[in-house]
């Protein structure tokens, strides 16, 4: 009986402070509205005391993590942490977040692609 208005109040502050670009904006709706709560508290619990962070160090492939210059949601310093623990981890920066989810973005991974091939 709480989901909805905090997924309200949620998408509000969302919309009014830091998503910046209408097609986010609408996949961030879309999603927290399709939201199933039980199952979301569900999830939320059994993941409540697993840190990604100690294992980063063990992963020896290549891994771009891929981050949106105008992106005010997620935070670019995040990223930068994970690149730095991961062994073979590099930055792709792309221009927007909506970028990142068009087929505009397959340059830049093939890029990353071929830059690990030689």
């Amino acid at each position: 009986c709480f989901y909805p208005p905090i997924r309200n109040l949620i998408l509000w502050y969302l919309r009014t402070f830091r998503v910046k670009e209408e097609a986010q904006m609408e996949r961030y709706d879309r999603s927290l509205r399709a939201a199933h709560a039980t199952r979301l508290a569900l999830s939320s619990r059994s993941v409540r005391t697993y840190s990604l962070w100690p294992q980063l160090s063990s992963v020896d492939v290549p891994v771009a993590i891929v981050v949106g210059e105008s992106d005010t949601l997620h935070e670019g310093d995040a990223a930068n942490m994970i690149v730095d623990q991961l062994p073979q981890g590099r930055l792709v920066t792309c221009p927007s977040s909506q970028y990142i989810h068009a087929a505009d973005v397959l340059d830049d991974i093939t890029r990353f692609l071929n830059s690990i091939e030689r």
